[in-house]
């Protein structure tokens, strides 16, 4: 969302194409038409044709969490303007940012062992392309580790066992492991539900007609970052009402 005029764009951005800079038309695109650029994922719809640019899919596909963007955009204000010192805060809101963040935790103080299970070299391969968060991953972890005044804060959710067996690629073996995993999805998700109940005893008075939030399954965490339906939103209130980190 942020604006960069024609010529500074290569610039900041490296590599990227400006497909709002239509050079053979001299005209630019509508949102809507940049917007539906943004939703072409490899397999589930078609790619972006763009008269004079070329073909676009999905920039999730090679990047889902938007923070290198980011990182070339806070590089090239630093190097511009010698600004120093702003806050980055990352707001992690896949599931697997809460269960990597988990497992990175758990991991300090145990070497969790698993048991790998066969699979196909297809479904191998097919895995490690669907799997959009790995980079997003790994550049939250660098700019978090590497920027000052940086603060990542996941999104909650409830997570279940087989998540966590999912995330680790097999099934941990130690049965202090396995109760350790166990005792840490229990707290988050009774933290979850502790939320949602205060933020429905909390807000609940105020409202007047029928379509507000009265009880738990007036919630429901997002299938899909961007789908917002009543509950989805009623969720991430209460999830951002209620968290510590927010609030500071």
């Amino acid at each position: 969302s942020a604006y960069a005029a024609p010529d500074k764009f290569n610039s900041i951005f490296k590599g990227a194409t400006n497909i709002l800079s239509l050079a053979e038309t001299n005209k630019s695109l509508s949102f809507y038409e940049a917007m539906s650029t943004t939703e072409r994922f490899p397999f589930f719809s078609a790619t972006a044709s763009i008269r004079g640019q070329g073909h676009y899919i999905d920039g999730g596909y090679f990047e889902n969490s938007g923070i290198l963007s980011m990182m070339n955009l806070r590089r090239y204000i630093d190097d511009s303007t010698g600004r120093k010192g702003d806050t980055l805060i990352i707001l992690g809101n896949s599931k697997s940012n809460l269960i990597d963040y988990y497992i990175t935790e758990l991991q300090k103080d145990n070497n969790i062992t698993i048991k790998i299970k066969g699979e196909t070299d297809y479904g191998a391969i097919l895995k490690g392309i669907l799997d959009t968060d790995r980079l997003g991953n790994y550049l939250s972890d660098h700019q978090g580790v590497h920027s000052k005044n940086a603060k990542i804060i996941n999104m909650p959710y409830y997570i279940r066992y087989d998540d966590f067996v999912d995330a680790l690629g097999g099934e941990p073996q130690d049965s202090v492991d396995i109760d350790t995993i166990r005792k840490t999805i229990n707290e988050n998700n009774k933290w979850v539900a502790q939320a949602i109940d205060d933020y429905i005893r909390y807000h609940k008075p105020k409202f007047k007609r029928r379509d507000q939030v009265h009880s738990k399954w007036d919630f429901a965490y997002p299938t899909l970052s961007r789908y917002l339906s009543g509950p989805t939103v009623n969720y991430y209130k209460a999830m951002f009402e209620c968290h510590e980190d927010l609030q500071k």
